[in-house]
């Protein structure tokens, strides 16, 4: 006869299905709809560990985990062979070479992951220690030092949370058990779903022995171990097993094994009693003999019940401390997600079956501009333009094309769209379904796309504009150099002297539209210094109001405390003249011009609408008018070159598109806000100085008529300057040697055995840059001066040419000046400085 002890401070666990059933319910119905069936057989090992796996009497297997298996296979479809397995060694080995494919009750160890498939865990276990009562062994902190019996398997990995214990191998949990009970360990450690088969162990040497638990506050996980060609077969297997704890499977068969269906108190004091009732037959039997030992087993009987009874209480208050902490958690978890539902940077709305609106967050409510009441009475649908009300219900779906929701916009109560981004989701909650949206507010992303696009398209026609003034100056250098020419080898009074006048006039009129599509195209020749800008609004206040009128009246909002900026004066003239002769047109019926200077500060992280700029200190100008100001569609043009609402004759269509140029050349930024009726306002931000900044400027330079001797290296692929050039150059005594690319010109300096006194080159040409020629000429030259010649310039601050240089077109007396200094050594700002 056994008698089994449960000392008053143990604890067990066991698992809550209910609790698997919630965490589990939402991924199983992911996992059950993108399940595939296959029609694989494999085969599966197993041996005798009940409750688990077990053999019946047709030497089948059976138990809880193979009815559970076999439920799984039939669903996806799988076959199964069962297969009489060895030790733990001996499977593994069997895996190994393929004769086997799944351990159904096995272990997730490192080593088994390294080999193998290991799923995640679908069924754990608590694990007690056992120990005769007549051992002083009450806490798993006793153990340490003494004997402790442990079945094969992963428990010696258990063994290794109790250190200090003297591990005794043993072959099963009951062996581990009668070692405990021979003396042969001091304590046994199993998984408390063995102890039943203990207590019924027909030849257990625990008879007569009163044995005492220990909770360890430990459990083992079972997890799926297969070969890895199977694994996904295995793997959905293991999705079977989930979708078995949510829709109750599991719990209807572990109904069939009071063992693991009931708590672990009910189940020992099951045990207990039917010992008991062998104990009772054995006792009736000899009853007329042994009434004193009836008398002391009812005593017993009675401490038992009344332990039994303390028990039973302690499991009642275990579950009910459980129950509460399982609330709490779900009452915190809820909590945290209202936080974050709530709080959410995005729209969060949600729609049913039939359209209607379920729920919503508060970041919805703006994106709608409507209460989250007011969505609640609403159809999702109706919350958008009528354009897509016909394709949102496809989104539950989840078949509707990105096509589809092209330019997606949601309808606010005043009537007007707010662009939008959506992605959206099926999800079933409580059996209902719904589909979950997320939007965002994409309009400042499509505000900042639209001004990139217009800046892409502003400089892709700059670099067109500066390519064209490239050759249309190298033709003004032809025409205007030759004219001066013709002027000089003529008599005074000559008859085509006022033809000349002509084109030497049409030709200023030309240089001068070439530096307006410089000045667009940010490539024009500045001379920047540092200058106020309110002084040069006081300077040319009178100019403006002869200009604007009497019907037009001019304020002047001077606020500006560090006005200072780096500009070149003329240009930023030419800006305030440009946008006050506009604001004038937009006025012919008179009205009011502001112009207005503000310190202005950009952050790092600032949105602005003046986009493009560094964070930094600014000088803010803005020029606003009364006037008829513009529709959308005529203001996102307006800073194109040849773009003009004005009649023919009237206009150029350049003077916004400069003012455009020569303010990014200035490293600031320009926008205008514009609405018929209502006038228009342009705001410019120019790079402010402090006042201890030291700027200097390039001096201008004078040029005289000089003749010389020497010989020069000219390299100029346009055959018209090259002519000119060298006719210039040789008319006043020079030697020239000519060449129509870098290659010849190369050629030239290291053939020609007289000496080369000047390099004179074009900077573009093609195969090889006029850097590229001065650079290497100089190594067969070293000392000899190089000029350069440009028919347009990058930013000269950004951009510097290493040697001097003169701007297309020049005069045949600039010429002449510049190559007299650079043979003289005369020094002379150049444009490379």
């Amino acid at each position: 006869m056994v008698d089994f002890v449960l000392e008053s401070g143990t604890r067990f666990k066991r698992v809550s299905l209910r609790a698997l059933l919630a965490c589990l319910f939402l991924a199983l119905m992911a996992a059950r709809c993108g399940s595939t069936k296959t029609q694989r057989t494999l085969t599966v090992a197993y041996g005798s560990a009940p409750p688990m796996i077990n053999v019946d009497a047709n030497g089948k297997p059976a138990g809880f985990a193979v009815e559970m298996l076999q439920e799984a296979a039939r669903r996806e479809g799988i076959g199964l062979v069962w297969k009489a397995g060895g030790s733990r060694s001996q499977n593994e080995e069997n895996l190994q070479q393929g004769r086997l494919d799944l351990i159904l009750t096995g272990y997730a160890t490192p080593e088994r992951r390294a080999r193998f498939f290991v799923s995640d865990a679908w069924w754990s276990t608590e694990i007690v220690v056992l120990t005769p009562a007549a051992n002083n062994i009450r806490t798993t902190g006793d153990l340490k030092g003494k004997r402790l019996a442990v079945p094969a398997g992963p428990l010696p990995t258990l063994a290794a949370a109790l250190p200090g214990s003297q591990i005794v191998p043993a072959g099963s949990a009951a062996g581990a058990v009668e070692l405990a009970c021979q003396d042969k360990a001091d304590a046994a450690i199993i998984a408390n779903i063995f102890v039943r088969d203990v207590l019924y162990a027909g030849a257990s040497a625990c008879r007569g022995v009163s044995l005492r638990t220990i909770d360890t506050k430990l459990q083992w996980d079972y997890a799926l171990v297969s070969r890895r060609e199977v694994a996904a077969e295995v793997q959905a297997l293991r999705n079977r097993l989930e979708e078995m704890t949510s829709d109750g499977t599991m719990a209807a068969l572990a109904a069939n094994y009071p063992v693991i269906s009931s708590r672990f108190a009910a189940r020992i004091t099951g045990a207990i009693r039917d010992r008991q009732a062998l104990a009772i037959q054995r006792i009736l039997v000899g009853a007329a003999l042994v009434i004193l030992l009836l008398a002391a087993i009812a005593i017993v009987r009675l401490n038992d019940s009344r332990r039994k009874l303390k028990l039973a209480n302690e499991a009642l208050q275990h579950d009910l401390e459980m129950r509460m902490r399982a609330e709490r958690a779900l009452r915190e978890s809820e909590s945290r997600f209202r936080a974050l539902f709530e709080n959410a940077p995005e729209a969060v709305i949600a729609f049913g079956r039939s359209g209607e609106t379920v729920f919503a967050n508060p970041r919805a409510a703006v994106v709608f501009g409507r209460s989250i009441e007011e969505l609640s009475r609403l159809r999702f649908a109706s919350l958008f333009p009528e354009r897509f009300r016909a394709v949102l219900p496809a989104l539950g779906k989840g078949s509707l094309p990105a096509r589809e929701l092209a330019g997606l916009a949601v309808l606010r109560p005043d009537g007007k769209e707010l662009p939008v981004e959506l992605a959206a989701a099926p999800i079933v909650t409580n059996e209902e379904q719904l589909t979950l949206v997320f939007l965002s507010d994409i309009s400042e992303r499509l505000s900042l796309e639209a001004q990139l696009r217009q800046a892409q398209k502003l400089e892709s026609i700059g670099q067109l504009a500066g390519g064209v003034a490239h050759d249309f100056n190298n033709l003004l250098t032809v025409i205007g150099g030759n004219t001066e020419l013709a002027r000089m080898s003529m008599e005074a009074n000559e008859p085509a002297d006022p033809y000349l006048d002509q084109i030497g006039r049409a030709a200023m009129r030309a240089t001068s539209l070439t530096r307006q599509l410089l000045s667009f195209a940010r490539r024009q020749n500045v001379e920047p210094s540092r200058m106020d800008v309110n002084d040069v609004l006081r300077d040319v206040t009178k100019m403006l109001r002869r200009l604007i009128g009497e019907d037009v009246s001019l304020e002047m909002l001077l606020n500006a405390q560090k006005p200072l900026i780096y500009a070149d004066p003329g240009q930023f003239e030419q800006v305030i003249l440009n946008l006050v002769i506009n604001a004038r047109d937009a006025m012919p019926k008179g009205g009011r011009l502001v112009i207005k200077t503000a310190d202005f500060h950009l952050g790092a992280g600032d949105f602005h609408e003046l986009a493009g700029v560094p964070a930094g200190n600014y000088v803010l100008l803005n020029v606003t008018d009364t006037g008829e100001g513009m529709p959308p569609e005529v203001r996102v043009h307006i800073f194109e070159p040849f773009f003009t609402t004005k009649e023919i004759g009237k206009g150029t269509g350049l003077g916004l598109s400069t003012v455009y140029g020569i303010v990014q050349q200035c490293g600031g930024s320009i926008s205008v806000y514009s609405e018929p009726g209502q006038g228009t306002s342009f705001k410019i931000l120019l790079p402010a100085l402090e006042a201890s900044e030291d700027v200097v400027a390039r001096a201008p330079s004078t040029h005289r008529l000089a003749t010389g001797t020497e010989t020069i290296l000219l390299a100029e692929d346009d055959e018209a300057v090259r002519n000119f050039v060298s006719g210039v150059l040789r008319q006043h005594g020079y030697q020239v040697v000519e060449t129509s690319d870098p290659a010849a010109a190369l050629l030239a300096a290291r053939e020609r055995t007289e000496p080369v006194h000047l390099l004179l080159t074009d900077v573009v040409m093609p195969y090889m840059s006029g850097m590229e020629l001065a650079a290497q000429f100089k190594e067969l030259h070293p000392g000899v001066p190089v000029l350069l010649m440009s028919g347009y310039s990058a930013r000269l601050r950004t951009q510097p040419l290493d040697a001097p240089s003169i701007e297309k077109p020049f005069s045949p007396a600039v010429l002449l000046s510049r190559v007299r200094d650079l043979l003289d050594g005369v020094a002379e700002p150049n444009s490379g400085d």
